[in-house]
C-alpha cells in the first residue's frame, strides 16, 4: 500500500513539475545581435506569448535599393528577404525597421553557450554573421 501511494505521489509531482516547467517568458526578455561590418544592431523582444518583435538598423554595406536581393537567416529557423520583413534599403544603409516573428524568444534558444546566428546575405554572398545574445531589460 505504501509503495503504491509513493508511486502515485511521485507521478503526480512529476506531472505537476513538467506541466509548469514551461514558463511564459517575461515581458522584458530581450536579446541583441551587434553587426560590425554593417555597423548596426538588431534587438529582439518578447511581444506576447507567441510573438517576438525584432527591430534594427544597418548604417553601411548595402549598395543597391533592392530588398528582394537581400536575405536574413535567424538561427536557421526564420529566413526570408528584406521585402518579406518590410526592411527598407537606402544605400549605404538599411532600416530602421520593426518586424515580428511567430513564436516566443525562448524558441530561438539565445541563452545557449554559443549564441544564435543571425546572417545577412546579398543573393548568395554572406555580408555578415552576428550572434544573438541575451540582453538586460
Amino acid at each position: 500500500m505504501l509503495k503504491t501511494r509513493s508511486i502515485a505521489i511521485f507521478i503526480t509531482l512529476f506531472v505537476f513539475i513538467f506541466t509548469y516547467l514551461h514558463a511564459t517568458p517575461l515581458p522584458c526578455e530581450k536579446a541583441v545581435a551587434i553587426f560590425e561590418y554593417l555597423v548596426g544592431e538588431v534587438t529582439f523582444e518578447q511581444g506576447g506569448e507567441n510573438i517576438t518583435n525584432f527591430n534594427g538598423e544597418f548604417k553601411q554595406g548595402f549598395d543597391e535599393n533592392a530588398p528582394d536581393k537581400y536575405f536574413i537567416n535567424i538561427g536557421g529557423v526564420y529566413q526570408g528577404t528584406f521585402a518579406d520583413y518590410n526592411i527598407t534599403i537606402d544605400p549605404p544603409g538599411a532600416g530602421p525597421w520593426k518586424a515580428t516573428l511567430p513564436g516566443n524568444l525562448s524558441s530561438l534558444d539565445v541563452s545557449s553557450k554559443n549564441g544564435v546566428a543571425f546572417m545577412v546575405f546579398k543573393e548568395n554572398n554572406v555580408l555578415e554573421l552576428a550572434l544573438i545574445w541575451p540582453s538586460a531589460c
